[in-house]
């Protein structure tokens, strides 16, 4: 009698043992059916080449779209605190916000100082009392400090004295 190598023999079993597992077989039978496709797919396959990229870069458009207003409403909004100050005043004003830690900002175009929304007119009150900005006159006053017509009635000039004791 021939001696066959014991892997030999075990081989063949293994084989007949899983072709008879019956998990195998519904395994099997799963993966042998055709899936069926979801009807969009189908729709999507029978396009052009052309429109399927047009589609999908549509598709990648609107993302990003959404994705920069998500970002644009989580940016905080900024109020104008001052514009056209000179220099000196400026620079004084910044050092007050960097030493108070009051977030701004500079606009590029007008250099306006931008402060956070809703803080602005708190912000004015404290740099007024520290007599900044020192270069711009109080909107409105300037307009007292001209020269009194004749005629200027004595309202006007009891009004124009109090502004120009104040400064």
């Amino acid at each position: 009698m021939s001696e066959q190598p014991p892997g030999n023999s075990i081989i063949p079993n293994i084989s007949n043992a899983v072709a008879n597992n019956p998990i195998v077989a519904d395994a099997q039978q799963v993966l042998a059916t055709e899936t069926e496709t979801h009807p969009a797919l189908k729709k999507l396959s029978n396009l052009t080449l052309a429109r399927q990229l047009g589609l999908m870069l549509v598709l990648a458009i609107s993302v990003a779209m959404g994705v920069a207003v998500v970002l644009w409403s989580q940016a905080p909004s900024y109020d104008r605190l001052y514009v056209d100050v000179s220099d000196e005043d400026m620079a004084d004003i910044l050092d007050y916000l960097n030493s108070q830690n009051i977030k701004y900002k500079i606009e590029p175009g007008s250099g306006a100082i931008m402060v956070l929304s809703g803080k602005a007119s708190e912000i004015k009150l404290k740099l007024a009392g520290q007599g900044l900005p020192r270069s711009k006159p109080i909107p409105g006053y300037d307009l007292l400090d001209k020269e009194q017509n004749i005629g200027t009635s004595k309202k006007c000039r009891n009004d124009a004295f109090p502004a120009r004791v104040r400064r």
